[in-house]
């Protein structure tokens, strides 16, 4: 019997979590999204998709399936372009056809602050409206999934205290903005319509993504242009704004460790960067409704490792960890070239507004302990191994040889 995963959204956080459950044995993903996620997903998951063509039967021409939108339970992936605001009736008929669904993985979050600012009305719906309709769609189901598990943000949190930091998930969230609020809320949405339904339901709170397949607008991947193209970038605010800053690698090895832990999963395909989600053998691996009865009704905060002194990084320390990852380990005289406070210059080529008074750093201790969260990225090895070379790669179409020549100075 194949395993069924319903994931909604279709976003680069969505694709490295894709990128890896594939590995599940005998899986089934079904991607829903209002938006063509052929479009969005081809340009995030193809290389990643082709990457794995030798280790997952067939793969490679699902690549081209996709254009035809329809559930087929014989290919591994599946796209089904569906809103389930306004299609619910049609998404409901093809869900049907399913035998059951094991996870849900709702990724559906408007999680971008340029688009939020500019169409607030639509991250508002997205955020809420969108929700209610999946778990409308759910409930006229034959049968409810094993468990749903949502993704949210840090941002929730708002404006702390200094000397509160790290905020655990107890902490009252005090979200500033369209963006935080909407998220906030959508959480509720999730935690009061899952115990309305039964479904068992986890929040995994994320810091800020950084890692391979990032967006244009991805506040390091902006980082990373301006320091190839020796272009100043100009944010608001005095540079001390601060974020948890956590690998996409590790949130997508923790979701492919809780849905393999849900299947009980006996034998586990994983992927070759990944460590063995079993590795503490003293340690009874709990499986089945056992381990989702201990994970269940619960948010986590996911972010980086603060162990290992990474967490919360602000954008002066940022800037100059992309100047060490380059090699050029002298630091700029002149800060200003990076960080301008207040700057209302129309001349500068790009502005991000990083929610300039917020630092936030959240306490992972119970995603250590109950999920067996274990972040092992380092941020500067990512920039230096991932971001680097796929911004010079992908958004300033470097040349194979200045390609070679980037490698050299990155010692990669």
């Amino acid at each position: 019997m194949s395993i069924n995963i319903i994931v909604f959204g279709s976003s680069y956080i969505t694709a490295a979590l894709i990128r890896n459950l594939l590995y599940l044995p005998d899986c089934k993903i079904i991607v829903i999204d209002r938006k063509d996620p052929h479009y969005v997903l081809n340009q995030n998951l193809k290389a990643g998709l082709e990457a794995l063509s030798t280790s997952v039967a067939d793969l490679y021409k699902n690549v081209d399936y996709i254009h035809s939108f329809k559930l087929n339970p014989q290919d591994p992936l599946s796209f089904l372009y569906f809103n389930p605001i306004t299609d619910s009736i049609k998404l409901i008929d093809e869900l049907s056809k399913l035998d059951k669904i094991d996870i849900v993985l709702d990724t559906a979050m408007m999680f971008d602050p340029h688009y939020s600012e500019s169409n607030t009305i639509d991250t508002v719906n997205i955020n809420t409206t969108y929700v209610t309709a999946i778990f409308d769609v759910l409930s006229h189901l034959p049968t409810i999934p094993r468990l749903y598990i949502a993704l949210s943000s840090g941002i929730v949190y708002g404006k702390q205290d200094i000397k509160s930091l790290p905020v655990n998930e107890t902490a009252d969230c005090k979200p500033i903005g369209v963006r935080a609020g909407s998220l906030h809320a959508r959480e509720s949405l999730v935690i009061s319509l899952s115990a309305a339904l039964e479904i068992a339901s986890i929040i995994l709170r994320l810091g800020n993504p950084i890692g391979y397949y990032t967006p244009y607008e991805n506040v390091l991947n902006q980082f990373v242009k301006a320091k190839l193209l020796k272009q100043p970038l100009v944010f608001e605010g005095d540079g001390t704004q601060a974020r948890d800053f956590f690998d996409l690698n590790d949130l997508s090895q923790l979701v492919f460790k809780i849905v393999s832990n849900v299947l009980g999963t006996k034998e586990i395909e994983k992927p070759a960067h990944q460590t063995d989600p079993t590795t503490d053998k003293d340690k009874k691996r709990l499986t089945g409704f056992e381990y989702v009865n201990k994970i269940k009704n619960q948010i986590y905060n996911i972010a980086g490792h603060h162990t290992k002194g990474e967490a919360p990084i602000n954008l002066i320390t940022l800037d100059r960890l992309v100047i060490t990852a380059l090699g050029e380990i002298k630091i700029p005289e002149v800060q200003g070239k990076v960080i301008v406070k207040n700057s209302r210059r129309k001349e500068v080529p790009f502005r991000f507004n990083f929610e300039k008074d917020l630092v936030i750093q959240m306490d992972t201790t119970k995603a250590i302990e109950v999920l067996e969260y274990d972040p092992t990225y380092n941020i500067l090895d990512t920039i230096k191994s991932e971001v680097v070379p796929f911004v010079a790669h992908n958004y300033l179409n470097y040349s194979d040889e200045q390609m070679e020549d980037l490698k050299k100075t990155l010692r990669l």
